[in-house]
């Protein structure tokens, strides 16, 4: 019956097990370096996507926190409102508008309708008639 040796019992210096015990034990330096290498680049690119990330956030602060309120302001010139000219808009409120018009209904019909996002515009058509 053969008796394994205790974990504890000391081995000879220059047997097979001893340096496989002392290899084991440790990193190599190698190792190490390719561990912070991989660590490094690791953060390096999470650094890049939060300064992409705030960089964006800011273009869209500036987006939403700039903009003015437009309004649709037609042409006070009655030949140019005959002839068809769009309303523009403006950052300026509109005028007060003028006496209202007589008693009765009227008939408005948008004939075109162009919605631009960059830069931000709207142009409309419309035929207004009295009965």
């Amino acid at each position: 019956m053969s008796r394994r040796p205790a974990t504890d019992a000391p081995r000879a210096p220059g047997s097979r097990r001893a340096r496989r015990a002392r290899r084991a034990r440790g990193f190599t330096l190698l190792e190490c370096e390719v561990a912070v290498l991989i660590f490094s680049l690791i953060v390096v690119g999470l650094a890049k996507l939060n300064a992409d990330h705030d960089r964006l956030l800011a273009k869209v602060e500036d987006w939403t926190a700039g903009d003015p309120i437009y309004y649709v302001v037609r042409s006070d010139d009655p030949m140019q409102r005959l002839a068809g000219v769009p309303a523009v808009l403006s950052v300026d409120p509109p005028p007060a508008p003028g006496p209202p018009p007589a008693p009765g209904n009227l008939t408005v019909t948008v004939v075109s309708l162009e919605l631009v996002l960059d830069p931000p515009s709207a142009s409309a058509l419309a035929h207004v008639e009295e009965p």
